[in-house]
C-alpha cells in the first residue's frame, strides 16, 4: 500500500521503504531521511545533532540519533522498537500526516528565508 500523505507521497525512496524494498537503515543518506527526520521533529521528537540544535534543516544522515528517535516514535505508537523505519513505521507516520497542508509539495521550502508555510500556496512573504 502506497504512502499517500502530502509529506511522503512524492518520495520514491520512502515509498520503497514503506514496502520494505528495502527498509531504511543506519548509514543511509538521502532526501527521504530528511523527510523522516523532519516528520519526527514535527511530532515533538527533538533531534539536536541532526539540526544543529534546531538551527538548520535536518542533515539527512540516518545516524544513531535518527535510529534512537525512530525507536522512541515506535514505542510511543505501540510498534516494535527496532529503530528501522519500514512498512509499519512509515505507514503509521503517513496516517498521522494525512490531513497536513499541501505545503509539503515543497517540503524543504519552509527552511528557506522568505518562504511562508502558513498557507498552502507557497507564496513568498
Amino acid at each position: 500500500m502506497a504512502l499517500t500523505s502530502p509529506r511522503f507521497a512524492g518520495n520514491l525512496r520512502l515509498q520503497q521503504a514503506s514496502e520494505n524494498l528495502p527498509v531504511m537503515r543506519q548509514g543511509e543518506t538521502s532526501d527521504a531521511v530528511i523527510l523522516l527526520q523532519d516528520a519526527l521533529i514535527d511530532l515533538g521528537f527533538p533531534m539536536p545533532n541532526s539540526t544543529k540544535n534546531g538551527e538548520s534543516l535536518p542533515d539527512g544522515i540516518f545516524g544513531q540519533e535518527t535510529k534512537k528517535t525512530v525507536t522512541d516514535f515506535q514505542g510511543q505508537q505501540g510498534l516494535i522498537r527496532d529503530g528501522v523505519p519500514g512498512r509499519n513505521t512509515l505507514h503509521t507516520l503517513d496516517r498521522l500526516f494525512q490531513h497536513e497542508r499541501e505545503y509539503y509539495l515543497f517540503p524543504l521550502a519552509r527552511y528557506m528565508d522568505g518562504w511562508s508555510t502558513s498557507t498552502s500556496s507557497d507564496k513568498r512573504k
